[in-house]
């Protein structure tokens, strides 16, 4: 199929005319009409009949990467909220609404998806402050006497960063693209930092531009692992009362 189609536009005449079709729904920063994508399309096909076990498929229209996630319109009435990408679909441009059906359906959701409570879990918490300080101890150890496998974990961190960034504070994480873009206009001194990380040409300076990254992006959950301290992870859905870790510790010493 892939190769039998030359164009976006011609994909989106192709799936206009399929079967029980409700709507079509585009997201993400490519349009159909223009002439050149940089990155990835991302479509949303709305259908009238359950979809069955495939919810996504993935092809290329000629260079271009297409991503076609398909939905029932069942499946949009009898959702509360859409979670994780799926929040992309909400702040789509809807190209075809057979029935007059989708457009109100997705902006439903996004009326109810906006209230979602993303508060990180306790668990998640503890896994950012230690997984992250763990990252910057390994590389201080190897900065000198293992300078790949430094830099590997170094630059992996970033991205690591970027997305504890949006967890730490309840925001779903938006892709690589819209989160720079949101760090640029809404927390700029993060921003600046990693601009300078890739620009700088020392390991020294990029761990240093890492720790102070760590700083801010892990503000809201109380910052990075402190070596003063005794960190839990708890079981899934509960939380930890303060000194509970502590008093652990003192059990299993005796």
């Amino acid at each position: 199929m892939a190769h039998e189609i030359g164009s976006i536009p011609e994909l989106i005449e192709r799936l206009s005319r399929g079967p029980d079709l409700e709507g079509l729904v585009e997201y993400g920063s490519a349009r159909s009409t223009d002439s050149t994508i940089e990155g990835d399309y991302d479509l949303l096909v709305v259908r009238s009949v359950e979809t069955g076990p495939i919810e996504s498929l993935h092809l290329f229209v000629g260079s271009v990467p297409v991503d076609v996630n398909v939905r029932s319109l069942g499946y949009l009435r009898g959702a509360d909220r859409l979670t994780g990408f799926e929040r992309a679909f909400v702040r789509g441009r809807v190209l075809l609404d057979v029935g007059g059906h989708v457009g109100p359906e997705l902006d439903r959701l996004a009326q109810s998806g906006m209230a979602e409570d993303r508060t990180p879990a306790a668990a998640a918490i503890a896994g950012m402050r230690h997984g992250h300080r763990h990252a910057l101890d390994k590389v201080r150890r190897r900065l000198h006497s293992a300078p790949v496998l430094a830099d590997f974990l170094l630059h992996a961190n970033i991205l690591w960063l970027v997305q504890s960034y949006f967890a730490a504070r309840g925001i779903a994480y938006p892709g690589e693209k819209a989160a720079l873009g949101h760090l640029q206009s809404a927390d700029p001194e993060i921003y600046h930092l990693i601009e300078n990380f890739y620009a700088a040409e020392a390991r020294e300076e990029k761990l240093r531009l890492s720790e102070a990254l760590t700083s801010l992006v892990l503000a809201p959950v109380g910052g990075a692992w402190r070596t003063d301290e005794v960190l839990a992870f708890p079981n899934e859905g509960e939380s930890i009362r303060r000194g509970a870790a502590e008093e652990l510790l003192a059990d299993l010493l005796g």
